[in-house]
């Protein structure tokens, strides 16, 4: 359930958010059905976003979800979501232009 809080501090934060976080909050956005993803994972399509993902954590817009084997390291790593998506997460502006 996407919480009410949650997408206000979104929309609150989303013009403060410089473009690199940006990016990576983006993609996530665009590509639900791939997520949770490792920071590896997401790096394939948003250059060094492992960089941006404990930054954007800090700032309370994405979280740890749970340990597995990244499709592109094959080691055991952490992946990430961001804090809004559920399901009920299709009906609100999350981002972009437009």
């Amino acid at each position: 359930m996407l919480h009410p809080t949650s997408l206000e501090a979104y929309q609150e934060v989303r013009p403060k958010i410089p473009g690199k976080h940006l990016a990576v909050l983006l993609w996530m956005k665009e590509h639900r059905e791939l997520l949770p993803a490792t920071a590896q994972e997401i790096s394939q399509h948003v250059h060094c976003a492992w960089k941006r993902l404990s930054e954007l954590e800090r700032a309370g817009l994405v979280r740890r979800v749970a340990m597995r084997f990244c499709k592109v390291t094959s080691r055991h790593a952490v992946t990430w979501e961001p804090v809004w998506i559920t399901a009920s997460t299709e009906d609100h502006d999350l981002g972009g232009e437009g």
